[in-house]
């Protein structure tokens, strides 16, 4: 696996005030890897993407047919011309006829049928010659047609295992094509209310609301062709409905077709980023960052070097849990050894005591996180039960239920792929 991994850690104010012993959090953002859901044979070590556009068949043949019926005229265009050339040397040959025979007629002739007979025989000339507009071919208006290879390339990785399409595991991606409605303008108004002048006025909002979809299906099949996944996601199929933000006046000025092609990206790109979240929760292994919170005691009427030197390994240990995770694990463990240490000190009815109540609290909530990440998820479950005994503070049930959800997503995983 080729994974980065970051560590930032943000020293914030203390908490818990009103003990000689002051605990003081230390914000820290750390990044895992999370094992997958449902994982692969271990055989697999790598994986092939492939986008398939299925509308484009429709577009291709409307194209088609508009390239079929320009090759049509373009060879029917020669004979068209012909006849169009000898209708104006024809109309051209009787001008000329007709023109000979005007000037040979004398003036008093002429000057009775324009004056007295009310005629004008004089021809007129059929003008100069210009041949019938060319054929053009039939602009075939279509949604956009994406590039596949960029979108499976962008969109479509499997962490932790290789690009290959050896023995890969086969993801395929069908697009069914981009759906919509027409924008539809939307008006208000809104009462308001002036204190200065004690009236009410009225303000008026507009804005655009529309509907669009894009259904795509997920096929993911192992090396011997075996089919794991196969379902074009439900959501996906229905309906979405979109507003412009709303603007004060009466109309908003609205470039639907730009608009339009903004929600056709917008559908792909956010389908495509589900479908691969999907891929990597259940097959891939994924780097989490989590951010979690450990523990330091302020020193006033005691020492507390062991919270201190608990705190560097465990900073150090979350910080190479994705690229030198035994490592990680190690300095973890270090850490655990010395809140469990401490521990063995816990006296919460003594308020002076060095591991009294408060301490005693954030200590498990130290062992908490400590132990799901070194995967000891059965002390991580008692610690979650000491908490709950200790505190039933709103916010910190709250805490606890975030902490219970982890430990339960991470039990899981790690014994769907170690059993």
């Amino acid at each position: 696996m080729n994974l980065k991994h970051t560590l930032t850690l943000i020293l914030l104010g203390t908490a818990f005030l009103g003990f000689s012993q002051r605990p003081q959090d230390q914000d820290i953002d750390f990044n895992y890897t999370q094992l997958p859901a449902t994982p692969l044979d271990q055989s697999i070590q790598n994986y092939f993407a492939k986008v398939n556009l299925l509308y484009t068949d429709k577009i291709n043949a409307e194209k088609a047919i508009a390239q079929k019926e320009y090759d049509q005229a373009m060879a029917e265009y020669p004979e068209l011309e012909r006849q169009a050339k000898e209708r104006y040397n024809q109309r051209l040959e009787r001008y000329n006829k007709e023109k000979e025979a005007y000037d040979n007629k004398s003036a008093g002739k002429k000057f009775i049928e324009k004056n007295v007979l009310e005629e004008n025989t004089k021809p007129t000339h059929p003008g100069s010659y210009y041949p019938p507009s060319k054929p053009y071919l039939r602009e075939v208006k279509s949604q956009k047609v994406f590039n596949e290879e960029m979108l499976a390339n962008s969109y479509l990785k499997l962490e932790g295992f290789n690009q290959s399409i050896e023995s890969a595991l086969k993801i395929t991606v069908d697009l069914y094509g981009f759906e919509y409605t027409e924008p539809q303008y939307k008006s208000e108004s809104k009462k308001m209310y002036n204190s200065k002048t004690k009236s009410n006025y009225y303000k008026n909002y507009s804005w655009y609301e529309t509907s669009y979809k894009h259904p795509i299906n997920l096929k993911i099949e192992t090396p011997d062709g075996q089919i794991l996944f196969n379902e074009t996601f439900s959501h996906f199929s229905e309906m979405k409905v979109i507003s412009t933000a709303k603007t004060e006046g009466s109309r908003q000025n609205m470039n639907r077709e730009s608009y339009i092609k903004m929600l056709e990206d917008k559908a792909v790109t956010d389908n495509l980023k589900e479908i691969n979240d999907f891929i990597n929760d259940n097959y891939g292994f994924r780097t989490v960052q989590r951010k979690t919170e450990i523990f330091t005691v302020k020193e006033k009427k005691h020492t507390y070097q062991d919270y201190k030197l608990a705190y560097i390994s465990a900073s150090e240990g979350y910080g190479k849990l994705v690229s030198e995770p035994e490592v990680g694990i190690k300095k973890l463990n270090e850490a655990i050894a010395m809140w469990e240490t401490a521990l063995e000190e816990s006296d919460v009815e003594n308020k002076k005591a060095r591991i009294n109540e408060k301490v005693t609290l954030v200590t498990y909530y130290n062992l908490a996180d400590a132990y799901i990440h070194t995967n000891q998820f059965d002390k991580a479950n008692n610690v979650m039960n000491q908490l709950m005994l200790l505190s039933d503070k709103r916010n910190e049930i709250a805490t606890m239920d975030a902490y219970k959800a982890h430990l339960a997503d991470m039990k899981e995983r790690w014994e769907n792929n170690n059993n």
